[in-house]
């Protein structure tokens, strides 16, 4: 079994890596994933999504380098602690599936809601950490660093990915292991802690709704549409850094939805005519800007 333990704990250590800088580097669209996942009511919401980055992408860094640097040596301690984070994870996606939204874990890093493939990939990756834990706990196998070990790590890669594939997903086939890791959020700031007052709040949601981009996500949208819920919107003042410009001041407009439907319009500050729709509708991430309605780099349609 030493070939299987050492490729198990090569393949672990390399996600954690991985998924730990990714999330110091993106950290805005970590953030805001955490943001949908909390629960709305929770105070301080946004300061535990905002540490959320720093604090999960650096302990992930830290145990699967902990994992490479004792690979000679396997550390007990260590693969637990690593064993613990996977499971952990599983539980997350558990979470974001049963409420709708993203989990912040690879594909879903993105704006698109956790699916069968996060939850496959989860708990896969979630079997080994558990098995590598009990075996370097009952008969330690000694150094991961062989040839052996690697053609293991190699073959589990692709027994994840295939797991992947038949739990839900199949696109993009070419990231089945790490999913997108995109997010039409990573420019914006997560919501600012005070709200907006009653008067100002109803009067913007009035004028986001006469937006040529919310309008135009709304006849696409068709009789769905009739499930936003603008009345009862979540209203808080933000900021948005598009690719290569200067910081916007603007407003996240977020309308009570229901029926795998979730949307957030930007608005730059005093210009609602000008807002943005960014949504999520059936687990593929939609986005209305200008009155063009998009899912990705095409036009959708419906």
């Amino acid at each position: 079994m030493a070939g299987f333990a050492g490729g198990a704990g090569l393949l672990l250590a390399g996600l954690l890596i991985v998924a730990g800088g990714l999330k110091l580097m993106r950290p805005k669209a970590f953030a805001h994933a955490v943001y949908r996942l909390l629960p709305k009511h929770l105070n301080r919401r946004e300061l535990f999504a905002a540490v959320a980055a720093p604090v999960v992408g650096g302990v992930e860094l830290l145990v699967g380098a902990g994992l490479l640097a004792t690979a000679a040596r396997p550390v007990v301690a260590v693969v637990g602690v690593s064993a613990a984070l996977y499971l952990g994870f599983v539980v997350v996606v558990g979470i974001a599936i049963r409420k709708g939204t993203s989990c912040g874990c690879f594909a879903s890093f993105s704006d698109r809601t956790a699916s069968g493939a996060e939850f496959g990939r989860a708990l896969a990756l979630a079997v080994l950490a558990v098995a590598l834990f009990v075996l370097e706990l009952t008969s330690p196998a000694g150094t991961w660093w062989s040839t052996e070990a690697v053609l293991w790590s190699l073959g589990l890669a692709a027994a994840v990915v295939v797991i992947t594939a038949f739990s839900g997903r199949i696109w993009p086939s070419g990231w089945l292991l790490l999913g997108r890791i995109e997010s039409r959020l990573a420019g914006v700031d997560l919501p600012a802690s005070a709200p907006i007052d009653a008067h100002e709040r109803t009067a913007l949601i009035t004028a986001v709704r006469a937006a040529p981009s919310v309008r135009a996500f709304e006849e696409w949208l068709g009789e769905r549409a009739a499930t936003l819920d603008w009345r009862r919107s979540e209203v808080r003042t933000s900021a948005a850094t598009p690719p290569g410009g200067p910081r916007v001041p603007c407003t996240l407009v977020s309308p009570r939805t229901r029926d795998a439907v979730s949307v957030t319009v930007s608005v730059p500050s005093a210009h609602a005519s000008a807002a943005v729709v960014i949504a999520v509708v059936d687990g593929r991430p939609v986005s209305a800007i200008g009155g063009r309605v998009m899912t990705g780099p095409e036009p959708a349609r419906r």
